[in-house]
């Protein structure tokens, strides 16, 4: 703790990715040049043309139904073991609503286990130039961390045409 004290003091200006972070470095120490320098989306990521943005829902097979996706790792900070209940609270209220899930890790199998009677589409990891597809067919991205700093899936999201729910840590309510 010292050392990262020293480091933070000393240097000409330290970068942190949200506010939240910059606020935590203040238990740390309170000295320190300190500054917000937000990640920056891949120009990908944007809202498709209506045109585009239809003919991608009908070969996802989507076009009468609302998307709530979730894009990221199976790991326990992400809070994923809690989405098949999300899902399944959204799926009572909204029954045209279909859930994608995007990406790997440890918990899936978990995570499939505990959602097995919901319409959820597990599409494993993706190329990055696919996710801004996957996401202008989406409604809303839902994002129930534990702990984030800035969460580069929301800004690409909300870049697509996205609504966005997450948890309130962390850079997640800088984003939304």
């Amino acid at each position: 703790m010292q050392k990262t004290k020293a480091v933070i003091e000393a240097a000409d200006i330290n970068f942190f990715v949200s506010e939240d972070l910059m606020h935590k470095s203040e238990v740390i120490t309170t000295q320190g040049n300190k500054a917000v320098l937000y990640n920056g989306a891949d120009e990908r990521f944007v809202k498709f043309d209506e045109v585009r943005r239809a003919a991608l829902r009908r070969q996802y097979g989507v076009t009468e139904k609302k998307v709530v996706t979730f894009v990221g790792n199976f790991y326990e900070v992400k809070n994923v073991l809690k989405i098949p209940q999300i899902f399944r609270y959204v799926s009572a209220q909204c029954s045209d609503t279909v859930f994608w899930m995007i990406g790997d890790g440890k918990l899936l199998s978990e995570v499939k286990k505990r959602s097995h009677d919901l319409p959820i589409t597990f599409w494993g990891n993706q190329p990055p130039e696919k996710i801004p597809e996957f996401l202008n067919c989406t409604e809303v991205q839902i994002l129930p961390s534990l702990n984030e700093g800035l969460p580069l899936t929301m800004v690409e999201a909300l870049r697509c045409g996205c609504h966005a729910v997450g948890s309130l840590v962390g850079g997640i309510p800088e984003v939304i």
